[in-house]
């Protein structure tokens, strides 16, 4: 009896925690604010209500600072009047505000 009681209770507990949060989604991004560079990371979960709740954290990476530089990465793909296009968009920038980014496409048809 005991066993049948805990196994309705983890089954409840499981449709419970599915129904109540149907995804999640996060962003990481960096910054270079008066002088120091700062990294965000927010995490958001979404529930059945159409609420969503959001945690947010700050941090300054601690290997970022002996290079006085930092790197950050963009790839996106779509389909463009029957092509598949790749772009792939790679950024360095420097403490002193300097910005120096490269950019390669690739196709297939």
């Amino acid at each position: 009896m005991e066993f049948m009681f805990q196994l309705v209770l983890v089954s409840f507990m499981v449709v419970a925690l599915a129904a109540s949060n149907l995804g999640s989604s996060y962003r990481y991004a960096c910054n270079l604010n008066t002088g120091e560079y700062k990294c965000t990371y927010k995490f958001c979960t979404n529930t059945l209500d159409g609420t969503q709740n959001c945690t947010t954290s700050d941090f300054i990476p601690k290997n970022i600072a002996g290079q006085r530089r930092a790197s950050s990465y963009r790839y996106s793909c779509a389909w463009n009047t029957g092509v598949y296009k790749c772009t792939h968009i790679r950024c360095t920038q420097y403490f002193g505000g300097h910005k120096n980014c490269t950019t390669s496409v690739t196709t297939t048809k």
